[in-house]
């Protein structure tokens, strides 16, 4: 597939605030384009175009809401994600729409209420353009076993995207959206991440509240996304993060006071690198190693001696 370019989140805000692009003009774009791909790559679930389907939320008329907001001059300064057309695993509820879980069992299942994390991005000006395919639950690491039908890499059609997030990987790398939500409990966003050529961000459990997502394991659980830029990452974790009454694990971890003067220290799993490792995926983690060590950080090697067991418990 031709994988068209994206310009940054920021860069696209700007554009937006100065007029030079309307809200309505790219969340249509969008939406087309996720159109046009779904037959070959079978990234959504349900896709909100505005016209043919049920769903009660509608992304062209939310588009128009901004628009005229800009056309009268209206405060626009905590909308930090103003027409920003994104994506979600359809494990996350967005009230009065479908949300199946990737699972035929709950395709008739009408959320009563909108999640936490997802609801922070509605409220910033971002515009949900459809929900993605994924691993029934969130349980899977390829994107196959959804109850409709695999997910498949834009990048080559053959192979696999990943999971559980297929979709939001997926829809992403064929440039659908500016990011898109998933969820991550042992790899779910970072390992499609690193198959379709995106930032895939799991962050410290208890950062993002679980509110409004479905569940596959609890105590490991994480609302997790996917960018194009290390920029974009940042910006998207702004907005998500913090405390939640819905959810007593969460934390504000803003609050908390880390030592900016420390050196970076990243650690490196000996266990990683000596069985199965293909020889062009090591050559270039090595060369990132190298990047990371030319830009200052201290690389250790480190030791988990139990990685071995670690899918067999999982």
């Amino acid at each position: 597939m031709d994988i068209p370019s994206r310009d940054s989140i920021s860069e696209t805000v700007e554009k937006i605030k100065q007029k030079k692009i309307s809200v309505v003009d790219l969340v249509k774009q969008h939406i087309d384009l996720a159109k046009n791909i779904q037959a070959e790559t079978n990234a959504f679930i349900t896709i909100f175009d505005g016209e043919n389907n049920t769903e009660e939320y509608n992304p062209i008329e939310e588009a128009k809401k901004l628009d005229e907001k800009l056309t009268n001059g209206e405060s626009i300064d905590n909308l930090d994600l103003i027409g920003i057309p994104f994506t979600a695993k359809d494990l996350y509820l967005v009230k009065n729409t479908h949300t199946t879980f990737g699972s035929k069992l709950m395709e008739d299942f009408v959320a009563p209420y909108t999640g936490t994390v997802i609801g922070k991005c509605l409220e910033k000006g971002a515009i949900l353009i459809a929900k993605c395919n994924c691993d029934p639950w969130g349980f899977g690491g390829s994107g196959e076993n959804s109850g409709f039908g695999p997910t498949k890499n834009p990048y080559d059609l053959e192979r696999s995207p990943g999971g559980s997030s297929s979709g939001s990987a997926a829809s992403l790398s064929a440039g659908v959206g500016f990011f898109s939500l998933g969820t991550d409990t042992g790899g779910s966003v970072r390992q499609p991440a690193a198959m379709c050529g995106l930032y895939g961000y799991k962050p410290t459990y208890g950062r993002n509240s679980r509110y409004g997502i479905g569940v596959m394991g609890s105590s490991f659980d994480t609302p997790a996304f996917f960018t194009r830029y290390a920029t974009d990452t940042i910006l998207i974790e702004k907005v998500i993060q913090g405390r939640d009454s819905n959810d007593a694990t969460t934390d504000d971890y803003n609050l908390h006071k880390f030592e900016a003067n420390k050196k970076p220290v990243i650690g490196i799993p000996k266990e990683f690198f000596e069985e199965g490792i293909n020889d062009e995926v090591k050559n270039a983690i090595d060369s990132k190693i190298e990047e990371y060590k030319n830009n200052g950080f201290e690389v250790k090697e480190v030791s988990i001696p139990s990685a071995s067991y670690s899918l067999s418990v999982y």
